[in-house]
C-alpha cells in the first residue's frame, strides 16, 4: 500500500513536481498527463483539493493521476505523443477496407489474345496439359496470372470474370483447361456492355459497384464502369502481381 502525503499546507510547488514543464512536447508516460497543462490548471487543481479539509488532510498522488485521466477521457481527448499519433494515423490509413469483389477481363488482360478474333478455337488440351487451337498454336497466359489468382484466393478476395467475347464456350473452355475455374466464384462471359455484366455481379454478390475493383485492357469498358462507380485499373501489358497489389492498396487508401 502506498503511503499518502500528509501535510497542513499543500503548496503549488508540490503540484509542479507532478507535471511536465509547461509547453513541453514530450509525454509523461508514467502518469499519462498531457503536455498542454499550464499553471492555471495547476492552480485550479490546488484550489480544488485545498477545500477538502480546513485542517490536516491527506492526498494520495494516485488520486491526482486518476482524476486527470478521467477528466481527459470524459473530454474525449487522447493523451499521446506526436510520434505515436502519426504512427496511428498511418496504420489506420494502411488498413482500410479492401475490395468486396475483384473482377478481371479475360482477353489481353489474363491471356495475351482475343478468343474470338486472334486465335482459332476450338481448343484442345494435349496429354502434356499443353493447350492448342485448331492450328496447333499454343494457348498460354501472362506469366504471373496463376500466381496472382492464387494470392487473391489465399487473401480471401472473391474473384469474378467479365468478358464481352462472342465465343463464350471457348472462353469457358480455356478457364477449365488452365485450371482457373476454382478461382472464379462468378463468371459473366457473353457479348454486350459490361454494365450488364456488373449488374449481374451486384445481384449475385450484393456488393455495390463502389466496392468492386476491375481490371481491363479497353478504355471503353473502363469508362463505362467508372461511370457506375466501380474502381477501375487500366491494364496495358497483362495483369501482374505488382499491379494487383498496388491497386488493392490504392483502393484501401481511397486513391482509385
Amino acid at each position: 500500500m502506498s503511503m499518502p502525503w500528509s501535510c497542513t499546507h499543500l503548496s503549488l510547488q508540490v503540484f509542479r513536481t507532478l507535471l511536465p514543464k509547461a509547453g513541453s512536447n514530450s509525454c509523461w508516460s508514467g502518469h499519462g498527463i498531457s503536455p498542454q497543462f499550464h499553471m492555471t490548471t495547476v492552480s485550479q487543481l490546488f484550489q480544488r483539493f485545498s477545500t477538502l479539509h480546513s485542517g490536516r488532510y491527506k492526498v494520495d498522488p494516485i488520486v491526482i493521476d486518476t482524476h486527470w485521466r478521467n477528466k481527459s477521457r470524459n473530454r474525449g481527448s487522447v493523451i499521446n505523443c506526436s510520434n505515436n499519433r502519426n504512427k496511428s494515423s498511418s496504420v489506420s490509413k494502411m488498413s482500410g477496407k479492401g475490395p468486396g469483389l475483384i473482377v478481371f477481363d479475360l482477353d489481353c488482360t489474363l491471356w495475351p489474345f482475343h478468343v474470338d478474333t486472334t486465335v482459332n478455337p476450338p481448343f484442345v488440351q494435349q496429354e502434356n496439359s499443353k493447350v492448342v487451337d485448331q492450328n496447333g498454336e499454343t494457348m498460354t497466359w501472362y506469366p504471373e496470372v496463376p500466381q496472382v489468382l492464387e494470392y487473391l484466393k489465399s487473401e480471401g478476395y472473391p474473384i469474378a470474370a467479365a468478358s464481352r467475347t462472342t465465343k463464350p464456350p471457348d472462353a469457358f473452355k480455356l478457364l477449365e483447361f488452365f485450371g482457373w475455374t476454382k478461382y472464379f466464384s462468378y463468371k459473366e462471359i457473353y457479348p454486350g456492355s459490361k454494365i450488364t455484366h456488373f449488374a449481374k455481379f451486384v445481384e449475385q454478390t450484393k456488393v455495390p459497384h463502389n466496392e468492386m475493383l476491375f481490371f481491363d485492357d479497353e478504355q471503353r469498358n473502363i469508362a463505362d464502369m467508372k461511370n457506375q462507380g466501380v474502381k477501375c485499373v487500366f491494364v496495358t501489358n497483362g495483369v501482374n502481381m505488382q499491379l494487383v497489389k498496388d491497386s488493392i492498396q490504392q483502393f484501401k487508401e481511397g486513391k482509385l
